[in-house]
């Protein structure tokens, strides 16, 4: 291959990685989803009763339907946001707010639920109350405004708290920072929020362990997402990852019969990752077809390239010698209609494609429902592994066997043409040993062995359903390897 075509096809790839990359990465989560999710991690240190249990107390004194209880500061649990907040106080010896000015915080919280819910504190029963902290607490994190930040109401709430108590118990600009950093940080990897009708979806918060707190994690309200905002997110957004969502969502829903029921068992979730799989991988193969026919006619005349490397033992040292291979190749490619960058083009195809199905898959809100034997589709095969209470609850060995199946998949897919193109050369009578042929040989080997790598290393790292697509991928691969050989043996009997 020429230098300046080498060099083209590089910056063509390196564009193209930066697009797949910088587009497909992109999250779904809005400022309302992640204040949803925020919530699940800080709803204050209030618990709400229905009845006068143990040193509780009557919220309102004109309604004897709802008692209290508070949660130390040192009580609290160490996902808490408020725990990771007074955590990184402590360790900068900076002051810590005080639980009054928690309780006044979650006073304006419920002030503005209640408003929200058109309810009053003077006839408020207690599961109205509830209903209306699940349905308009989650505002404490989110804006009123069209294109607002996180936080924004949070700022208002903090002012309006701090009127209910002493300038010492509020907290300083420096510890609402790290507040807020700290639960920034807590939502950072969920970006399940991609789905086309709103619900309650996923997984979110800590287990408190403290009785009167809500059960987490939790289910939490995602909003409809549209193919106008994907466009608006990039050309990736738009062009792959919202089409290729919507299908996978659509198969969901409808092997669930939109039942959030239906997908806890995590049946609807793999059925739908099937179809994705093969109907995604039915068109790249559609779309690359040419180049694939290209790849299959270099396989069917791959005894004659061995015979002509084979006349040039010492092509990789002399110059004459390397002439007149590259002219016999040529002119045996020439002959065939094969053109051998073509199957590069495939590679370049084939990347974004991967790349935004990649996205689609972390975005999916139903992905994040449910569990399949126990794994939870949108956790990492290794977090899974690596969290010692998963082994308790069977996830781990799921993810561990998941792993193993896509790992083996990958090693067989990469493997299989070269173990049959050996197979059509084992009879070619050798002519001499050829330096050049192997060390080319070598380095397709080397460069085979590490691309398995990555892949594996990366099936490792990334969410289960990855792992689900990518050994349904390679059972693909593999029968397309099967069909491609025995249609290729046949044309070489004919």
């Amino acid at each position: 291959m020429k230098k300046t075509n080498k060099l083209i096809i590089g910056g063509l790839g390196l564009v193209l990685g930066s697009l797949a990359l910088s587009g497909c990465t992109k999250s779904f989560c809005n400022v309302d989803d992640q204040a949803h999710i925020m919530y699940m991690f800080d709803y204050g240190v209030t618990q709400y009763y229905g009845t006068n249990v143990e040193n509780s107390n009557q919220l309102f004194t004109e309604n004897a339907n709802i008692f209290v209880k508070y949660t130390a500061l040192s009580e609290m649990p160490e996902k808490s946001g408020i725990a990771i907040a007074n955590k990184k106080a402590e360790e900068k010896g900076a002051p810590i707010p005080s639980l009054d000015f928690w309780k006044a915080l979650d006073e304006v919280v419920l002030d503005r639920a209640l408003e929200k819910s058109n309810l009053s504190k003077s006839t408020v029963t207690y599961s109205e109350l509830f209903q209306s902290l699940n349905d308009y607490g989650y505002l404490k994190f989110t804006t009123t405004e069209e294109k607002g930040k996180t936080f924004d109401n949070f700022d208002s709430y903090v002012k309006e708290a701090a009127t209910k108590v002493s300038l010492d118990d509020c907290p300083t600009e420096d510890y609402l920072k790290s507040y807020k950093d700290g639960l920034n940080t807590a939502i950072a990897s969920y970006r399940s929020c991609f789905t086309i009708e709103e619900g309650q979806f996923g997984y979110y918060g800590y287990d408190s362990g403290i009785d009167g707190f809500r059960p987490n994690p939790a289910s939490v309200t995602i909003s409809k997402k549209t193919w106008g905002g994907a466009w608006k997110q990039g050309l990736f957004q738009g062009l792959l990852i919202y089409p290729i969502g919507w299908v996978l969502e659509s198969f969901i829903g409808l092997f669930s019969g939109h039942d959030v029921v239906n997908l806890q068992n995590g049946v609807p979730q793999v059925l739908a990752l099937l179809l994705v799989t093969f109907i995604v991988r039915g068109l790249v193969l559609a779309i690359t077809f040419k180049s694939t026919a290209a790849t299959s006619k270099m396989q069917l005349l791959q005894p004659e390239i061995t015979k002509i490397q084979q006349k040039y033992p010492n092509s990789n040292t002399s110059m004459n010698e390397k002439q007149r291979m590259a002219m016999e190749m040529q002119a045996l490619y020439k002959k065939h209609h094969i053109n051998p960058l073509s199957s590069l083009l495939s590679l370049f195809i084939q990347f974004p494609i991967f790349m935004c199905v990649w996205g689609a898959i972390q975005g999916s809100a139903s992905l994040s429902t449910g569990s399949l034997l126990g794994l939870n589709l949108s956790s990492s095969i290794s977090t899974t592994i690596f969290n010692s209470a998963n082994w308790v609850n069977g996830s781990a060995i799921t993810a561990l066997v998941l792993f193993l199946l896509m790992a083996a998949g990958q090693v067989m897919q990469m493997l299989l043409p070269r173990i049959l193109q050996k197979k059509k050369t084992k009879n070619i009578a050798k002519l001499g040993k050829n330096p050049a042929m192997k060390a080319q040989q070598n380095k397709t080997m080397m460069f085979t062995i590490i691309m398995m790598g990555m892949v594996i290393i990366m099936g490792f790292t990334l969410v289960s359903a990855m792992g689900v697509y990518w050994l349904v991928g390679s059972i693909f691969s593999l029968c397309q390897t099967l069909i491609t050989f025995a249609i290729s043996n046949r044309k070489k009997k004919n």
